[in-house]
């Protein structure tokens, strides 16, 4: 920790640097909470997300320099594996805290997001999670890549894998049926459905009826039968067609007639 102090502290006002810039982006002052920038919000929860996981990529680096004097004192039985990879783990865990909170303290009152004691820890506690799990994943794939050139490569190939199957560039029904549990095994996606849950569940959010998360392909429009020939005055209920969406006109009884003799 003392020998790279420098990197955590770049690394640190960095990522404060880019929380200032992200706000000023989805600035409150310019963003209403309704159904148009409810879209912008989940983008710069996504965004926040994708961030923090790129923040943890230069411990592959890290993890790479110190490989062979690992090996060699675990060659000489000096001591196991987990003897060096479970402090490995605690001693990232105040860096994350502290990346976390400089993050979640600039970026969530310049967003305006649902101003709430919970829902702020809450989703600090998230950001805290999705970092403190991007930095065990970028050392195990130093150790088994094991040079920077090979290590480099893996290490963008795992962050393009959990962001396919983050669930917000390719949304889970789009998945093919045999690929639908890389969805469920992503870390992004939970965090995803944990930050968005967070804030679109709030009290605020709940007054908007309208707003819907819904599949790809389906209606947006579900109104019962009865309700629609209530709205309509008649006694014959009113067809829709929703591929087109044109709306059909009750029968009357002379053309029911005709129907029938024609």
């Amino acid at each position: 920790m003392k020998r790279n102090a420098s990197i955590y502290i770049t690394k640190a006002v960095q990522l404060g640097l880019l929380a200032v810039i992200t706000g000023t982006v989805f600035l409150r002052t310019q963003m209403g909470v309704d159904r148009v920038h409810a879209n912008y919000y989940m983008g710069s929860l996504f965004y926040a997300l994708l961030l923090l996981m790129v923040n943890g990529f230069p411990e592959l680096a890290m993890a790479i320099s110190r490989l062979p004097v690992f090996y060699k004192q675990r060659d000489y039985y000096f001591y196991p594996a987990w003897a060096y990879a479970i402090p490995a783990f605690i001693l990232k865990v105040p860096v994350s805290l502290v990346e976390s909170i400089a993050w979640t303290s600039i970026s969530y009152f310049l967003i305006g997001y649902t101003p709430e004691a919970s829902r702020f820890f809450c989703h600090l506690l998230i950001l805290f999670l999705i970092h403190a799990g991007a930095l065990p994943l970028f050392r195990c794939v130093a150790s088994y890549c094991q040079t920077m050139v090979t290590g480099s490569v893996g290490g963008t190939l795992s962050f393009l894998v959990i962001l396919l199957f983050g669930g917000l560039i390719i949304p889970r029904p789009s998945l093919p049926n045999w690929l639908k549990w890389g969805f469920w095994l992503s870390p992004l996606s939970d965090a995803e459905i944990g930050l968005t849950g967070n804030e679109f569940l709030a009290p605020r959010w709940l007054k908007i009826l309208t707003f819907q998360f819904s599949a790809p392909g389906t209606s947006r429009a579900i109104i019962s039968r009865d309700k629609m020939t209530t709205s309509s005055g008649s006694d014959q209920p009113i067809s829709m067609d929703i591929d087109n969406g044109i709306r059909k006109p009750p029968q009357t009884n002379a053309s029911m007639t005709l129907n029938r003799t024609g």
